[in-house]
């Protein structure tokens, strides 16, 4: 009996194996739970229970363990006539887990007693009698539990086809009824298992950035062609390596390593992203800007599983905001030097824009045009640029620009802005409007150039221009005057000479 017992213990540690392992590397535990509870209507068995890696229960036969410690489990599985064992679960990367199963020793100590009791009545030739039979007996329950052994080891072995197929209405039959349905069961879910696997690497391999996956230990499980192609690092290499190993980062103004971003998801437990300036050094020396980001995986029990990091080059995005970066500088200082700023007008949204020589020019401070209007500073633009400019000009500002609306024509203006402290200035504005295909106004652009010096330069020389020409014409009038008085004289003297 106790051999009997054994062997029935293996075998079903052997059958439930395989679906517990699957169970524990895709976290599907309501699949497990009926299977559980069907294999406890055996009467050998009393509680089957699936723990992971850390012994908390996450499936059982009797839901109300579930959550709870496998310590706990232990001690309830010691008391008289329960027998305890229990079954490792491990992968290449490490242990996945614990199945345990409780077995009920009462059904052989009371067929024990039956037999007993048989013995002490009859006669010494029916005790013969009763111990051939039961050695049959013996012998056809260890042919069919044998059945289910090497079935359980063809399964093990992959062989999702095997079936044990026990016939007979005792518990052994019921045990073999319920493992053929386990590895029906198992086998489904392998096929659902490869379908997301074709699923998740068609999709991985779709992505555009770099995709690595670790598990909570930091230790990689997965990468895309993209991520191998940045590191250089296969998969096959890369499995199971630390990340830092193959995912070596560091600082591009100091040169120094980089935090590791599992060490920072799972000391927030939320997705974070690298610091800019960020290399990546792959495995042949060669350097990328990159930029990425990290999240945790997350069980129903806030459980981190594991780490998903998401990256891309964005070494020729680098270089072209550097040369974008030197190109704006490069224009707001021809603008400063020329004086000549540039301006941007949404008319739909009222939203004006200016360069920094426009700010200048204006005499405004971009960081406190909100403050002082109480609306964003795109508003204050257009308020502080009305109050700004001279009354006497704004209504032929307002029309000129108006009218290049209507005809689709550029336009240019030159008008004075009045300053706080009573300051003129003159600007000279040129700008046009573009439109859409519903020959709509999208936005006006244009620029503003400080002609204040040469305004008053001109100004200057028109007024000595027409002074010079009131000089010029009391001059020619002396100049008349003598001439009228010589010609008089002239002509006195000629009299006199008569």
């Amino acid at each position: 009996s106790r051999e009997q017992l054994q062997q029935q213990e293996v075998a079903v540690l052997d059958l439930i194996e395989g679906f517990a392992r699957t169970a524990l590397l895709t976290s599907q535990y309501d699949d497990i739970q009926p299977q559980l509870e069907q294999l406890t209507r055996n009467d050998l068995i009393e509680l089957v229970v699936l723990a992971d890696e850390w012994g908390i229960i996450v499936a059982a036969s009797e839901p109300g363990w579930v959550t709870k410690s496998l310590v706990e489990m232990k001690d309830y599985a010691n008391y008289p006539q329960l027998l305890w064992k229990e079954r490792v679960l491990e992968n290449a990367a490490g242990p996945l887990g614990i199945l345990g199963i409780a077995f009920s020793e009462a059904p052989l100590i009371a067929l024990h007693d039956r037999v007993q009791a048989l013995a002490i009545g009859w006669s010494a030739g029916g005790l013969i009698l009763i111990l051939l039979v039961s050695l049959l007996s013996a012998h056809v329950l260890t042919r069919r539990l044998e059945r289910i052994t090497q079935t359980a080891s063809a399964v093990a072995g992959g062989d999702l086809c095997a079936r044990s197929s026990v016939s007979g209405n005792d518990e052994i039959a019921e045990l073999s009824s319920v493992f053929d349905g386990m590895v029906s069961s198992i086998r489904i879910e392998r096929d659902r298992l490869a379908e997301r696997e074709q699923h998740l690497s068609l999709t991985l391999n779709s992505i555009g950035d770099g995709v690595i996956v670790t598990d909570a230990e930091g230790r990689i499980t997965r990468m895309n062609p993209v991520a191998e192609s940045l590191t250089g690092w296969p998969q096959g290499e890369a499995r199971g390596r630390p990340l830092p190993e193959v995912f070596h980062i560091i600082s591009a103004i100091t040169r120094k390593p980089v935090d590791n971003p599992v060490d920072k998801v799972l000391e927030s437990h939320h997705i974070v992203g690298l610091a800019n300036h960020t290399v990546l050094i792959s495995k042949d020396g060669h350097e990328y800007q990159i930029a990425d980001s990290g999240a945790p995986i997350i069980d129903e029990h806030g459980n981190i599983l594991g780490i998903i990091l998401v990256f891309r080059d964005v070494t020729d995005a680098y270089a072209q905001q550097a040369a974008l970066s030197n190109s704006q500088k490069m224009l707001s200082e021809a603008q400063r030097i020329s004086h000549v700023g540039s301006w941007e007008l949404e008319p739909k949204h009222d939203r004006l824009h200016w360069s920094e020589e426009t700010y200048r020019i204006f005499e405004l401070d971009p960081d406190s045009l909100s403050h002082l209007s109480g609306e964003p500073y795109f508003a204050a633009h257009i308020a502080h640029f009305r109050n700004t400019v001279h009354p006497d000009d704004l209504p032929l500002l307002d029309a000129t620009y108006t009218a290049s609306v209507k005809d689709h024509a550029p336009f240019e203006n030159r008008h004075r802005l009045q300053l706080p402290d009573g300051r003129i200035k003159y600007v000279h504005e040129r700008g046009e409007t573009l439109y859409d295909s519903d020959g709509s106004p999208l936005r006006s652009i244009g620029t503003v150039q400080d002609v204040t010096e040469r305004t008053l330069v001109e100004q200057e020389l028109t007024a000595y221009r027409n002074t010079l020409e009131e000089r010029v014409a009391a001059r020619t009038a002396e100049l008349l005057d003598a001439n009228e008085e010589l010609e008089a004289f002239a002509y006195s003297v000629s009299h006199d000479l008569r």
